[in-house]
């Protein structure tokens, strides 16, 4: 409804990402107002056109790669190597196949969005730090004051928009934090003379937490008193896990991370259930891998804070930050989430995985440059006479050069491989059918792609794949509501209404929330005429929740529907008048439904209640109804009233609206014999 312009733009800041009320209990306190405005532009200026939708988000991924190489390069300036460093930084995220769900993924927009105003704020309080603390002595104040209070302003009002696209983008005030921490620390640390503005420097950064504590305080504010419960939810396998598997797999994500960054063969827009394998005890030989990571994360900060100059220690560290800080939140440490591992929610954490990669990288160049240029002597010879020998100098150099063009091109390779793979992935990701297919391939034990690749089948109207698909996530997961909801619908589609009625029933009995189920036990009771069962199902959808809170309405609607039907079909009149006047009631889509103001309106006729029938049959017709059967009963009605001029109106209407109409052409015909024959 948001994106659709059914609501006003102010209620954009008070609903959440799929348009519930951020203080109702149904909500899912996912807060992005900012991205819902973009998709709403979007929605204004090309409807459904998918492709103006993917553009956007491309030419964010684009920008976003321009912003690394601009954060990066900023992080090295005073170094000769800064623009190689951060142009390979660039092309690395902008290639690497792991962001392919945040790209080509619609509602992905929100990782990109929040990603750019991140990195946006970032790179403003580098152009603060650099004012502030390296800045000369003979700068004009007023500039500096006016470029110190623009690029504060800038980073604060970029962490809200970070902020408003998805609520990861304010992980950057951590980030942040850190980075000014390390110019305050790192001096002292190292016994380096502090720079004169380090005071005003530390009360700015001070300021900017505490503006962003409010703003994060407002926000937290939003929620209302419900919060999203996921401790048991389905998609989270660790969040219900026994302590001692909780720990091992906690300790376990960040290592199954880093493999999906660094080897992405296998990828899935899914994770849930026996997709990831927990951790349940010391002697996994996975824990091998959580230590590895662990090791490396350490000799990697002794490295950066021992061996490397000031320029780079703080590079080094700031792409650490980049990638642990905003992978906080989804770590399931100090809260539960709604899955256990996503693809899209390493785009940011991968922008300081680029940069460590990277580093790496050039060590490995830099490190044999000094140690070859270490090795060679310098020193004068006795005689002066003595004979130099160039050639073995010049093997020397030869020697490096080809050392560093088999680094580039290793990179050159991996960047090409990432590449091959990001354009592989975004084929797989052109339908529904290919997606979860590629996931079936690669996580043969997902139930969502087995359950998907049921939906898809079903509605291309292939049942038998679709039986298939559904049967087979059963079998991972026998006690799932939806999948027998979803395999019942199937039975039905086949007319398969004893299977539909066993598979319905088992569905009803397990959980209380099954409006559904019930609706559609009803149904299936309803083909096999059994008035009374399927009656009572019915009364109990209407009764009932159900386990999806948005479909509650739909469920309302389609059940006094079909109890309609089911009443008019026995010949309980009156009845079926009140279930379609509750289903007019209660229509999601269309509270003056014209179809359903005819049934009405048909009921009354057929009780012999003219009077009303022709009411509704009018309310018909002016709803923009052009059913022929709504026309021929006012008709009808007319000549049984004897009322031929108004029966001559209205099928003129109908030869008007339809000119090759023959049947209206002969009706017309005989009530104009029967008009003057009475006159």
């Amino acid at each position: 409804r948001d994106v659709k312009g059914e609501t006003s733009w102010l209620a954009l800041l008070t609903n959440d990402y799929w348009g519930e009320p951020m203080i109702s209990a149904s909500s899912h306190k996912s807060y992005r107002p900012l991205t819902v405005a973009s998709f709403r532009l979007n929605y204004q200026q090309h409807g459904g056109s998918v492709e103006a939708y993917h553009a956007i988000n491309i030419a964010a991924h684009a920008l976003c790669s321009v912003m690394v190489v601009l954060v990066t390069a900023k992080l090295l300036q005073t170094s000769k190597r800064a623009s190689l460093i951060a142009g390979l930084t660039g092309i690395l995220f902008a290639v690497h196949a792991i962001h392919t769900e945040a790209v080509a993924w619609i509602v992905g927009r929100a990782e990109l969005f929040s990603c750019f105003f991140a990195l946006i704020s970032f790179l403003s309080w580098q152009y603060l730090t650099d004012t502030l603390l390296h800045g000369q002595a003979s700068d004009d104040i007023a500039w500096s004051s006016l470029r110190v209070a623009l690029c504060s302003f800038i980073s604060f009002i970029s962490t809200l928009l970070a902020m408003l696209s998805k609520e990861l983008g304010f992980t950057v005030v951590g980030v942040i934090a850190g980075f000014g921490a390390m110019k305050i620390l790192f001096p002292m640390f190292y016994k380096v003379q502090l720079p004169s503005r380090m005071k005003i420097y530390g009360g700015l950064l001070l300021l900017y937490i505490v503006l962003c504590g409010v703003a994060l305080k407002l926000r937290y504010d939003l929620n209302g008193p419900f919060f999203p419960d996921f401790s048991q939810s389905k998609d989270n396998v660790i969040a219900s896990a026994e302590s001692t598997t909780r720990f091992f797999s906690l300790f376990y994500l960040p290592y199954f991370y880093l493999l999906l960054c660094l080897w992405p063969s296998k990828l899935a827009p899914d994770y849930s259930f026996d997709s990831f394998s927990l951790v349940s005890s010391w002697y996994d030989v996975r824990n091998v891998g959580s230590l590895c990571v662990l090791c490396a994360l350490v000799l990697y900060l002794y490295v950066a804070m021992r061996k490397c100059s000031n320029e780079h220690r703080v590079m080094r560290v700031t792409a650490l930050m980049w990638m642990i800080v905003p992978y906080i939140p989804s770590s399931n440490l100090f809260f539960w989430v709604g899955f256990t591992v996503a693809e899209r929610i390493l785009y940011i954490p991968t922008v300081g995985f680029c940069m460590l990669v990277v580093t790496v990288f050039d060590d490995l160049i830099t490190t044999q440059v000094s140690d070859e240029s270490s090795s060679i002597d310098f020193s004068t010879a006795d005689d002066v006479d003595s004979p130099i020998e160039p050639p073995a100098f010049d093997v020397e150099k030869q020697k490096r050069r080809e050392y560093r063009y088999t680094v580039y091109t290793i990179f050159a390779a991996i960047c090409i491989a990432l590449a091959v793979k990001t354009v592989s992935r975004n084929m797989e990701w052109a339908s529904e059918e290919t997606l979860w297919l590629a996931t079936r391939d690669a996580l043969p034990r997902n139930v969502k792609a087995w359950m998907h690749l049921g939906y898809n089948y079903e509605h291309s109207n292939r049942l038998d794949e679709a039986e298939k698909a559904y049967k087979k996530a059963l079998k991972l997961m026998p006690d799932d509501y939806m999948l027998l909801c979803n395999l019942g619908s199937v039975y039905m589609g086949r007319n398969l209404y004893d299977k539909a009625v066993r598979v319905f029933k088992k569905a009803t009995s397990l959980t209380d929330r099954s409006a559904g189920a019930h609706f559609n036990l009803g149904s299936a009771l309803s083909q096999l005429k059994k008035f009374h069962e399927a009656l009572w199902n019915y009364r109990q959808a209407l009764q009932k929740e159900d386990q999806l809170v948005y479909y509650r309405q739909e469920v309302h609607y389609k059940t006094y529907m079909a109890m309609g039907t089911l009443y008019a079909d026995n010949g309980k009149r009156k009845e079926a008048i009140d279930s379609f006047q509750n289903a007019l009631k209660t229509d999601p889509s269309n509270p003056l439904n014209p179809e359903l103001t005819f049934r009405i309106g048909a009921q009354y006729h057929l009780s012999s209640n003219h009077a009303m029938a022709m009411r509704f049959y009018k309310q018909a017709v002016s709803l923009g109804s052009r059913e022929r059967n709504v026309f021929n009963n006012m008709v009808a009605i007319y000549i049984d009233k004897k009322q031929y001029s108004d029966a001559i109106r209205v099928l003129q209407d109908m030869i008007r609206s339809d000119p090759s109409d023959q049947a209206a052409r002969n009706a017309l015909e005989e009530v104009t014999k029967l008009s003057r024959s009475k006159q």
